[in-house]
């Protein structure tokens, strides 16, 4: 994909995230919050390295099915607390429309419940 081909669905991508907002979870019973943090995990890894491009175009790609899974949530695939024990990480894992998907979801103690990262399971 071209360098303005990748900018182009990038800046959709980004517009139609920021409409979001939050997207409710049965499973959870709360509101999932997408943020600026989840979106900026798109084009940064957790040490805030740059993604590849390949990689952001997949994860952008991925957002409309981790809203599904965060719908059609059934169970909690794995549960943290981060060293700091402020952070707790609950991963979200199921096949979505054929997709097998993870959604990491991060809630602050005391805090809100917000949009992480979303990815495929190796």
């Amino acid at each position: 994909m071209s360098n303005e081909l990748y900018r182009i669905l990038f800046e959709e991508k980004r517009k139609w995230y920021q409409t979001i907002g939050k997207v409710y979870c049965p499973y959870l019973k709360v509101d999932v919050i997408f943020n600026s943090k989840g979106f900026h995990h798109i084009k940064y890894d957790g040490h805030g390295n740059r993604r590849s491009i390949d990689n952001q175009i997949t994860r952008l790609n991925l957002l409309p099915l981790a809203i599904l899974l965060i719908r059609q949530a059934v169970g909690i695939h794995e549960y943290r607390i981060s060293n700091d024990k402020k952070t707790q990480l609950i991963s979200l894992q199921q096949k979505i429309n054929g997709i097998n998907l993870r959604v990491i979801l991060q809630k602050k103690l005391n805090g809100h419940t917000i949009y992480f990262s979303v990815m495929k399971p190796k």
